[in-house]
């Protein structure tokens, strides 16, 4: 076990704010009398920029609030950049079409709606003919709701792939399911698609990009995924991939 509790928190459907502590190891009990405890005081993957590392730990104690009810901190100027998300996109990624230049990159996001868009003005920089996967939704046969499956299209549950999912050869994409732990698919295993099939995309792992070692996604079926309060999906046919 190992992590900043103050940072590290797990994701509890339906459960906010402090509701979710109560799911952490920190409520296990007397338990915590068999586990001997190393307090850990450096942060080493900051350790050149110890600037950062206070900063990091201000926001963890919550030292640095300017506005404690809303849980706003404050951030030095320097630490932000200013201007649109195709220059962030630019600078990060300054030709698409270069794999050395991409395939150990990322943009991070903190919500699918503005990785989507960004994961569309990146396609569409990239050369080559785009490719549409469109996945199969049937609503759940136990709700009492007569749901036009066609509403599902218009959602996107976190950890899912969007209804339709636009690729071109060369793109950069994340499994999103364990499809074999031993070969080394596994979900967020990145890859670089290197053609298409019918219904198959065949891609290689960004590990080892001298030997790369082609493989291929299939269609995977995801089942019962609640999607809101009143609508629930009972199957979600796509490819495993983001």
């Amino acid at each position: 076990m190992g992590g900043d509790w103050r940072q590290i928190l797990p994701i509890v459907q339906g459960v906010r704010d402090q509701g979710v502590i109560e799911y952490t190891l920190k409520n296990w009990g007397d338990n915590w009398n068999q586990v001997e405890k190393f307090h850990l005081t450096i942060n080493q993957r900051a350790i050149d920029d110890p600037d950062y590392a206070r900063l990091i730990l201000e926001i963890g104690d919550g030292s640095n609030y300017v506005h404690e009810k809303r849980q706003m901190v404050s951030i030095p100027d320097k630490l932000i950049q200013t201007g649109t998300d195709t220059d962030l996109v630019d600078w990060v990624f300054p030709d698409v079409n270069t794999y050395e230049l991409v395939e150990s990159s990322a943009v991070l996001t903190v919500d699918n709606r503005t990785a989507l868009r960004i994961n569309e003005y990146i396609l569409d920089k990239l050369n080559g003919e785009m490719r549409e996967f469109v996945s199969i939704d049937t609503a759940d046969k136990d709700n009492a709701l007569n749901v036009d499956p066609a509403i599902f299209a218009t959602e996107t549950p976190p950890g899912m792939p969007p209804h339709r999912l636009r690729l071109k050869v060369g793109a950069q994409i994340v499994l999103l399911r364990n499809l074999s732990v031993e070969a080394g698919l596994c979900n967020g295993t990145r890859l670089t698609i290197v053609s298409f099939g019918e219904d198959i995309i065949y891609c290689h792992r960004n590990t080892d990009p001298k030997k790369p070692k082609q493989m291929r996604c299939w269609e995977s079926r995801y089942n019962n995924i609640g999607t809101s309060d009143d609508l629930a999906l009972d199957s979600f046919g796509t490819l495993p991939l983001a």
